[in-house]
């Protein structure tokens, strides 16, 4: 039995794929197996995968038909025997010591549940920031459930996400009835039942920043973290103010994407035109003028 099991799902990467296997191919700590679920490419994925010379830890599966990443986690989930349950997403990359700075941290903190480290954001091969700073303060421990939801307060992304398999025992898998934050709404009720988190401030991971990203779906995106927050028990008084903080961004996101009238309609069905009388007239520019402006801006 091996000490993780690292899930990589992945649809029509066949671009990104064989960097992203090579960077676990390449890990000084080689206790794992990884199950890589090409989930009904069309790219030509599944042949590149059968045509490479992989040893005995991967495994590879093809699902018949396009089922989603959290349907292919929870598959492997099912049937996986290791202690620690681990992910990386077909376009990211590990550093050669990611899983090696974990098992430390696991070793050093055994009662930690929920464990995520630091990474850097790419773009077009070069690195562009950092998930946190090194100096940050994160909260570590049992803590609240809509801790869970953003990034105030603790700033992971999945692919940098460790979690002890006995919190799948007690909590259940990734709903797959969700489109995007189906990973955020689990965590939240991980931390919600009392999973203790832990964090790594060494940056261990390269997360690839492009316009197919799915969380780009802003309206989805909002609906689903208040699904998240209410998963999470979340007081009502902080409910109240996630949702509002939520609306704001989600509302700016549009704008800024040049998408007023969906912005707009988002602020109409959430009954907050009074509540935010600026962002309602801003939804009222033309979204001609707003590329405009974003390509004056950027120049």
């Amino acid at each position: 039995m091996a000490f993780f099991t690292v899930i990589i799902p992945t649809f029509n990467r066949r671009v990104t794929l064989l960097e992203t296997i090579r960077s676990v191919q390449v890990q000084t700590f080689r206790d794992f197996d990884c199950w890589i679920i090409d989930d009904a490419s069309t790219d030509g994925s599944w042949d590149l995968l059968q045509s490479l010379a992989l040893d005995s830890r991967f495994h590879l599966e093809r699902n018949a038909t396009n089922r989603k990443q959290h349907y292919s986690r929870n598959r492997v989930i099912e049937r996986s025997q290791s202690p620690w349950i681990t992910f990386l997403d077909s376009d990211d990359l590990w550093l050669p010591t990611r899983l090696e700075r974990f098992v430390e941290a696991i070793h050093a903190h055994p009662e930690v549940r929920f464990l995520f480290s630091n990474g850097s954001w790419l773009r077009e091969g070069k690195i562009i920031g950092q998930f946190f700073d090194e100096k940050r303060s994160i909260p570590t421990g049992v803590v609240p459930g809509y801790y869970a939801v953003g990034a105030t307060h603790l700033p992971y992304v999945t692919t940098n996400v460790a979690i002890d398999r006995r919190c799948f025992e007690t909590v259940g898998l990734y709903r797959e009835d969700m489109e995007i934050l189906e990973d955020t709404e689990l965590y939240a009720r991980m931390l919600a039942a009392g999973a203790p988190v832990g964090v790594i401030h060494e940056k261990l991971s390269l997360y690839r920043l492009h316009a197919g990203q799915i969380t780009r779906r802003y309206r989805t995106q909002f609906e689903e973290s208040l699904i998240a927050l209410r998963s999470a028990e979340t007081p009502a008084a902080i409910y109240k103010k996630r949702r509002e903080e939520l609306l704001r961004d989600t509302t700016l996101f549009f704008l800024k994407a040049a998408a007023p009238s969906d912005a707009r309609q988002l602020l109409k069905e959430q009954h907050a035109r009074l509540r935010y009388p600026g962002l309602w007239l801003l939804t009222w520019i033309p979204a001609t003028l707003i590329r405009l402006v974003r390509t004056v801006i950027s120049q």
